[in-house]
């Protein structure tokens, strides 16, 4: 079985600003093809000091 592994470096982010200061990195979606499904795969990385997140709710599942 081969694993694949991804350098996360090569994968383009948007930052979140002020209040919720973060950093979104999407690895995974429906338009990687049709084996993906539904599934959406981020990361979410919180800045030093100030990051943080809001208190929300997401339609789809979440897995943190």
């Amino acid at each position: 079985m081969k694993v694949e592994t991804w350098n996360t470096k090569e994968f383009s982010s948007k930052v979140v600003p002020q209040l919720y200061k973060r950093s979104l990195q999407i690895f995974l979606d429906r338009t990687d093809g049709e084996n993906v499904g539904e599934v959406t795969f981020l990361i979410s990385t919180l800045f030093p000091s100030e990051g943080k997140t809001d208190l929300h709710i997401h339609t789809v599942d979440e897995l943190i």
